[in-house]
């Protein structure tokens, strides 16, 4: 094995634990930790790219499956968002190296930045769901909790006194 693909599985280990912990930074720290080791940068961002493509596409699939989905939105988004990351692709791998990798350095040393600020800020409070969805979800919980009870045990484990 050779020491090259060492050191690219372990850049991937620690983008990917980052990743794990914070919600957010596999690309920063992946591309921050490719370039310091001398890949080009054109290189660099296609391979932070196409090893987030599949854990994206089964992210954004079990969210939609989840209804955590704003088709509206999506809609909206989707044509800029395929647009700009082409035109963004095309930028870094025909422009020389020697001119993104400043650029690259500087915006990767920022969204660094966002990710440690986004990681110290204090949470913002929770929203608490109305009254009325709170007791149906209680007593739906409390429903099948009791179903489950029952069909487990004899209702005399449980202190139940039932006719029957």
């Amino acid at each position: 094995m050779s020491p090259d693909f060492l050191l690219y599985a372990l850049i991937g280990f620690a983008a990917q634990l980052v990743d794990g912990a914070l919600g957010m930074g596999y690309g920063i720290v992946a591309a921050s930790a490719l370039l310091a080791s001398g890949v080009p940068p054109a290189l660099a961002s296609a391979t932070v790219h196409v090893t987030k493509v599949p854990t994206g596409i089964a992210s954004g699939f079990w969210h939609w499956r989840m209804g955590n989905v704003d088709r509206v939105l999506w809609r909206r988004l989707i044509v800029p968002g395929l647009v700009g990351g082409a035109i963004g692709a095309s930028a870094v791998s025909l422009a020389p190296a020697d001119y993104v990798r400043p650029f690259a350095a500087g915006y990767l040393s920022l969204m660094g930045l966002v990710v440690v600020l986004r990681t110290l800020r204090k949470p913002a409070p929770r929203a608490r769901a109305p009254r009325r969805h709170r007791d149906r979800h209680a007593a739906h919980v409390a429903e099948r909790t009791d179903r489950a009870r029952r069909r487990r045990r004899p209702a005399a484990v449980l202190g139940d006194v039932r006719s029957t």
